[in-house]
């Protein structure tokens, strides 16, 4: 029999409900009482938001949220790499920052809207509203399974081409060719690294719009396919389909296809002089009569201040060792008879051969 649940409160921060203080959303639930199932919920724009906002969040955001027990594959090992890794092996101090806490283009659109319960659910269930409303606690062993289809690399962004390409050095056991670790050079790590930036929406768009995730890419296919008149405007719509990187997260001669918002600049009305003297005042409270200041963004993953966008996250030259399962450590000796340890390996029964990843793959 179908009952009408009590209204639910789901909590979660959404605009208005300032820094300090959490808001409700309010869903109303039509239940089949026997099988103890969601049939459809009925709610407001909030809790839509909420649901789109998922498809903004880079894929590191949603492995910290989720306390690095995301279900999303392998990304789980490799932003504990990044934690692991020390600061002298990236470009700069603030390269590691960013791929731990990689920024949100659409963080203005879908501000204080994540509801880590609800983006675990659906990351985990089948049925997320079920499983929400009967039983939070659930734990699920399902991870993202393998793709099928043919990733889509249609020329969205010209700046990789088929020239651009990536080799690998590859340990494999000869008895059956299973990967037992890769020797791999700064750009194949970025690469690697650069993928913890990625929007889930914009990962989804790269897969042809199946992840794997059935819930994930139903949701992506209503944005997409459904509710053009229902979405404030087109460039929200898009920005949830194909969400683009902030600036200066892309790297240079990515094999991924994607786009950056363009760097921010600003003026003060202030110069250049005084706001070296008055520089520990927040900036918009600086004023004189000398005239303005434009002031523009620097690269953070450079070293040297520059305003140009591209570079890279992991220090070169250099070498590192990536296990099968997307684990990154400095490339020694040492931590190769590591890695070998406890799988019954020697090192006769071992090959290595070299692969070139290109765009495709």
């Amino acid at each position: 029999s179908l009952s009408e649940h009590s209204v639910a409160n789901i909590h979660g921060r959404r605009p208005g409900a300032g820094p300090a203080g959490t808001g409700k959303i309010r869903v109303k639930f039509l239940v089949d009482n026997e099988k103890k199932k969601v049939v459809f919920a009925e709610s407001g724009k909030d809790f839509v938001d909420v649901l789109f906002s998922f498809l903004t969040l880079p894929l590191g955001t949603i492995v910290r949220l989720l306390g690095k027990d995301s279900s999303l594959g392998c990304f789980d090992e490799l932003y504990k790499s990044v934690e692991r890794l020390d600061a002298s092996h990236f470009q700069t101090k603030a390269c590691k920052n960013m791929l731990l806490r990689p920024l949100n283009a659409a963080g203005k659109l879908c501000e204080n809207l994540v509801i880590k319960n609800l983006l675990k659910q659906i990351l985990t269930s089948d049925q997320p509203l079920t499983d929400l409303l009967f039983n939070p606690t659930h734990e699920s062993t399902r991870t993202v399974g393998p793709i099928s289809m043919d990733v889509n690399v249609s020329s969205e962004d010209d700046s990789s081409s088929d020239s651009n390409v990536i080799k690998v050095k590859l340990l494999v056991a000869k008895i059956n060719q299973s990967i037992v670790h890769a020797e791999v050079g700064e750009e194949f790590c970025n690469l690697l690294f650069s993928f913890l930036t990625l929007p889930l929406g914009r990962v989804i768009k790269l897969l042809g719009g199946s992840s794997s995730i059935s819930c994930i890419d139903n949701l992506y296919k209503t944005v997409d396919l459904n509710l053009n008149d229902c979405i404030s405007s087109y460039e929200s719509q898009y920005m949830v389909v194909c969400p683009w990187l902030p600036a200066f997260f892309s790297c240079s001669n990515s094999l991924l296809p994607s786009y950056e918002v363009a760097p921010a600049v600003s003026s003060v009305a202030c110069c250049s002089p005084c706001i070296r003297n008055f520089s520990h005042l927040v900036l918009k409270e600086i004023k004189c009569s000398h005239g303005n200041t434009k002031m523009l963004a620097v690269n953070p993953k450079v070293p040297t201040m520059t305003t140009e966008t591209g570079g890279g996250y992991a220090k070169g030259p250099g070498k590192f060792l990536v296990t099968n399962e997307l684990g990154v450590v400095p490339f020694s000796l040492m931590n190769a008879l590591h890695e070998l340890k406890g799988k019954e390996l020697s090192i006769s029964k071992l090959e290595t051969k070299e692969f070139t990843f290109t765009q495709v793959e």
